[in-house]
């Protein structure tokens, strides 16, 4: 019987894996964010709302040299097989912590 437990385990694991991976909100922000402003903190981002077809994803970032913490929101498109970052919708100033 345990080795049923074991599976059930495994399987809920590689789904997590795969919704984290496949998720543009998740790895692909951040790493698209990185590469086009490498000097920004990034603090924050997760997904905003969407559908099957696009994303929006929210990021908050720091500035260098700037205490203030702004927040966009950068949408992303499924094409055929994978997400690409189609544009930046909203940028806005948060707060000063």
């Amino acid at each position: 019987m345990w080795k049923y437990y074991i599976l059930a385990v495994v399987a809920v694991v590689l789904i997590l894996t795969y919704t984290y991976i496949s998720d543009p909100c998740n790895r692909m922000l951040r790493t698209d964010f990185a590469q086009r402003n490498p000097s920004y903190l990034i603090l924050d981002s997760g997904a905003d709302e969407g559908t099957r077809e696009i994303a929006y994803c929210r990021i908050s970032y720091r500035k260098p040299g700037d205490m203030e913490i702004y927040q966009d929101i950068w949408v992303y498109q499924y094409q055929g097989t994978r997400w690409e970052f189609s544009k930046a919708v909203e940028t806005e100033k948060k707060q000063t912590p």
